[in-house]
């Protein structure tokens, strides 16, 4: 474990105190500075570390989602009526996506097109890429979270002036 930068660990500290704030109080009602405070950050870390509380909020649901998502979509298969209520779902999480876009939109730093933004984070929060890199190739679900937190920030937010 030594050679993890600490920056990673204070990454996947702050995501898991986050995810259990956003449980606990509301993403509505989580601030950056409570997140911070969790793990005993200061928040400028966690803004240095271009976590925000967009990548932070989806990259600690995924974690949660992942597992549930796949068994669902395995099992339903063969079952048209489990088909249909997946389709369903997946039209719901479109949606749920692009409400998350909009809320990117709005803040003045995303970017790429709002619509982008909402296709992407569908594509990346169906369980498949959770599945390869954790289940496949034994990444941990703390690495795999860092990693997709800092993609979707490289992708979506607008570089520090």
């Amino acid at each position: 474990m030594d050679d993890h930068p600490p920056a990673l660990f204070a990454a996947v500290h702050v995501l898991t105190a986050a995810h259990d704030l956003f449980v606990t109080k509301g993403y509505g009602r989580t601030t950056i500075a409570d997140v911070a405070a969790e793990p005993g950050v200061a928040p400028e870390t966690v803004y240095s570390a271009r976590l925000t509380a967009f990548a932070v909020f989806n990259t600690a649901a995924m974690r949660r989602t992942a597992r549930l998502h796949l068994a669902v979509r395995g099992a339903a298969a063969s079952d048209p009526a489990a088909v249909a209520m997946l389709a369903e779902i997946d039209r719901q999480r479109l949606e749920s996506m692009g409400g998350h876009a909009r809320e990117a939109a709005a803040t003045g730093q995303l970017a790429v097109a709002e619509e982008e933004c909402r296709d992407v984070l569908f594509a990346t929060t169906d369980g498949t890429l959770w599945h390869q890199l954790v289940e496949g190739l034994g990444w941990s679900d703390e690495r795999y979270a860092a990693w997709l937190g800092r993609l979707w920030t490289a992708s979506f937010v607008l570089p520090l002036s």
